[in-house]
């Protein structure tokens, strides 16, 4: 996810347990299943925070570009 911009500022668009995922995986460079053992939360579930995540990112950073 790397698109030139801050990613501490774009955090402030996540949930904490999404900012938590997304930290793991982006930072951290863990894996999926890496992730789900280290949280003990299911597989489906890391993958669907992951995607809802980048979603959010999605959609706050169309919403920035569109006001630049």
């Amino acid at each position: 996810m790397s698109c030139g911009v801050d990613w501490v500022v774009w955090m402030r668009f996540l949930d904490p347990d999404e900012r938590q995922v997304m930290m793991l995986r982006y930072i951290e460079d863990l894996g999926y299943q890496e992730i789900a053992t280290a949280l003990g939360i299911p597989l489906g579930t890391v993958k669907w925070k992951i995607f809802h995540a980048k979603e959010k990112l999605r959609q706050a950073l169309g919403a920035e570009v569109q006001r630049a």
